[in-house]
């Protein structure tokens, strides 16, 4: 499958629509250019692949279903797919990158659904290039998400709608002794 610019995200893989085959979820990086006569904008992806790729065709961009553009790269930060969105749907949450200064898209977290369609996004107080995950942190049976900062905060997202349940900041000693 091509890539608009470098992958460093780990793609998750589950049976996103229930039918017995896996799909593959991935985040990626986007440059500026033209290629395979797609315009690509600088930014990130999040995209969803059949299992097949693009195996036995001559279109590199075949076994694409969909994907989710953003303004900020998607750098490290590895999906996490779980029945988390409202009514127990399954979603894709993951994080961005840094790359691109000023970017609308900064520090958020996305979530979306299995067509890619922007479910809940929340922008936190740092990048968020740590991989997420899911938990039923309130231990009320919804799955919640935890993420991480780069300003050393974890968080706590409501999984349905991405509102902030809780957060805490991770106490920095000094390695300096007396």
């Amino acid at each position: 499958m091509f890539q608009a610019d470098s992958v460093f995200s780990t793609a998750a893989v589950a049976d996103l629509y229930a039918d017995g085959n896996n799909e593959l979820i991935s985040g990626g990086d986007s440059s500026a250019g033209l290629a395979y006569g797609q315009n690509y904008s600088n930014g990130g992806h999040i995209r969803i692949l059949s299992s097949a790729g693009n195996a036995g065709s001559t279109n590199p961009t075949s076994g694409l279903i969909c994907q989710y553009n953003t303004s900020q790269n998607i750098d490290r930060s590895s999906p996490a797919v779980g029945q988390f969105l409202g009514g127990g749907a399954v979603g894709v949450v993951i994080g961005d990158g840094s790359y691109y200064s000023g970017a609308s898209d900064s520090n958020k977290v996305f979530a979306i659904n299995t067509s890619c369609g922007l479910a809940w996004s929340d922008q936190l107080n740092g990048v968020t290039a740590d991989s997420p995950a899911l938990a039923n942190v309130q231990g009320n049976g919804q799955l919640d998400v935890v993420e991480g900062t780069t300003s050393n905060t974890i968080y706590v997202l409501n999984g349905t709608n991405g509102a902030a349940i809780w957060s805490a900041r991770r106490r920095v000693r000094s390695s300096a002794r007396p």
